[in-house]
């Protein structure tokens, strides 16, 4: 199957914000930079979005594989700042898979041992809410190739959904500037 990887913003992963800066007790305004509502912006294969909403900004960044020939969704996989160098986020994959065997992360092809859980199926696929810690997000800010590894449900086979990191480092950083309060 060949796959197009088309950068997208999707904003339905999170059912509500994760993380907002917020304006100062004194009333004061949230802006994006140069008096923007919302900044949409691209670093190679991944996308940023921030936006105001109310008195705060939510920012988040991520990315879209499809199916080359049907556009279909194959997985999207998105991350928000909460502190210094910690991203909580989701990752929506396909049904069909098996839930209770849960996914794992490889960063250029080595494995990491541990396992994030289903949370919940959707029209849009089945949901991992993942949260990375500082040692795991400079992992991926020096690796090339992420792979979600999950479990096929009807034929148990590995499944590999590969996911460039190009721009993920750039990407994290403008998201963490552009969500400062």
């Amino acid at each position: 199957m060949r796959i197009l990887r088309v950068v997208t913003v999707v904003l339905t992963l999170f059912p509500a914000p994760l993380a907002l800066a917020q304006g100062d007790k004194a009333g004061k305004t949230v802006t994006l930079p140069g008096g923007a509502s919302s900044i949409v912006e691209s670093y190679q294969d991944w996308s940023v979005n921030c936006r105001v909403t109310g008195n705060a900004k939510l920012c988040r960044f991520s990315q879209k594989l499809a199916n080359q020939e049907n556009g279909q969704s194959l997985l999207t996989i998105e991350f928000q700042p909460v502190e210094a160098g910690v991203l909580s986020g989701a990752i929506a994959l396909p049904f069909g898979l098996r839930l209770a065997e849960g996914i794992r992360l490889s960063v250029d092809g080595k494995e990491a041992q541990q396992t994030f859980t289903f949370s919940t199926c959707l029209a849009i696929g089945c949901l991992v809410p993942i949260r990375l810690g500082a040692a795991e997000v400079a992992t991926l800010q020096a690796g090339m190739k992420l792979e979600i590894l999950a479990i096929a449900h009807d034929s148990g086979q590995r499944l590999s959904f590969p996911v460039s990191l190009l721009g993920f480092s750039t990407a994290a950083s403008r998201t963490a500037t552009l969500a400062e309060p």
